[in-house]
């Protein structure tokens, strides 16, 4: 990297890239999270006379509340400078450490405008899946690296956790989703489970995420355990794995003809507990799951859903699924010990080369920019 490079960042220090960038002696300039000037012309006095700058910023909002710098650039007004023209003197990175994806399909569906700017500056995106042909369609002028998926980290997986498990089940399933108007495809798989009554055969949950609605975590853990999570989300909850034999989760994306593969704690809490699973998320999400070493259960359960491009269709074959093993599941939890104990053994591995592959990538990256 030449000396005279500038690195300019909205990241908190906390993040894996700066960490990165710490180790690698490469030095950045954090952006202020509060000014009385457009955003757009701090940055014009920053790279003013440089001639190598690097912008990395993000897209989603930032811990302490503020917009993405990126919306900022996009919505504030300066007399003095154009981000624009500005971008023509820049490399431009796109980057959070989670919800890239999701906050790329999020702004096509509400914010057109923005995401046709942000396709016309043509920055670089370290994203955090595999991007879908619908998604690439729609920021066909970006260019795209697949970064590790962040969910598989150690501080976002809780692997240990099966170790206080003692497996005593009563009912046959788990299934916990929270309402979202995002998520049209959770409202028709909780039709179709209360239409079948499949609920009286569950521990089920479909609600709006307000207060108390991690309140189950407090009859597994003490306390001082809760308070100290700084994410709740990805933190089982053990007594329901005691009482269940298989877990539904329904995924951050689903939609129509759309292979987009974006991993959440909805897929990695059922494999931390060592519990079978059936996911409703986008067509090929367990082939995707497959071809990061993970093993599924088609021996055991009929897995076709994974192949249909429409969301209805993936949601009546596994509904079907949920009625036909009624009352059989604890044989499917039994015969399907080695797929689970190898699940969990292997979500371990990935966590544990996560960092070296976040390097490895950012490396590559570094080297040809």
């Amino acid at each position: 990297m030449a000396k005279d490079r500038l690195v300019i960042t909205d990241l908190e220090l906390k993040d894996p890239l700066c960490r990165y960038f710490n180790y690698k002696n490469i030095e950045f300039d954090i952006l202020p999270t509060e000014y009385d000037v457009p955003l757009v012309d701090i940055l014009a006095d920053k790279i003013k006379g440089k001639s190598d700058v690097v912008l990395i910023l993000g897209i989603n909002k930032k811990s302490n509340g503020f917009p993405p710098s990126t919306k900022q650039l996009y919505e504030q007004v300066s007399v003095y400078n154009d981000f624009r023209k500005l971008r023509q003197d820049i490399t431009l990175i796109i980057y959070n450490e989670f919800d890239v994806m999701l906050d790329l399909i999020v702004n096509r569906q509400t914010d057109f405008g923005f995401s046709t700017w942000l396709n016309d500056l043509k920055p670089l995106i370290l994203v955090d899946g595999r991007m879908g042909v619908n998604l690439r369609n729609d920021y066909k002028d970006c260019k795209f690296v697949e970064l590790s998926m962040p969910f598989l980290q150690y501080k976002t997986t809780y692997p240990e956790l099966s170790t206080e498990k003692n497996h005593k089940p009563t009912i046959d399933y788990l299934c916990l989703m929270a309402d979202k108007t995002k998520r049209p495809f959770r409202r028709l798989l909780n039709e179709k489970i209360i239409a079948n009554g499949i609920q009286n055969h569950m521990i089920y949950s479909f609600k709006e995420k307000i207060e108390g609605f991690f309140d189950d975590l407090r009859n597994c853990f003490s306390q001082r355990v809760v308070d100290g999570l700084h994410w709740k989300d990805g933190f089982p909850s053990i007594d329901y794995y005691n009482q269940t034999n298989l877990e539904l989760s329904a995924e951050t994306l689903c939609s129509d003809h759309d292979e987009t593969f974006f991993i959440t704690e909805k897929t990695t809490k059922p494999i931390a507990m060592k519990h079978p699973f059936m996911i409703l998320s986008n067509k090929d999400f367990l082939k995707n799951l497959r071809d990061l070493g993970f093993k599924t259960f088609h021996e055991h359960i009929d897995e076709s859903y994974d192949t249909e491009p429409m969301v209805a269709k993936r949601v009546e074959i596994i509904v079907k699924n949920l009625i036909e093993l009624r009352g059989q599941t604890h044989k499917l939890y039994t015969d399907t010990q080695t797929i689970r104990d190898y699940n969990h053994l292997h979500l371990q591995h990935q966590a544990g080369e996560w960092r070296t592959k976040f390097w490895r990538t950012m490396d590559e990256i570094w080297r040809n920019i």
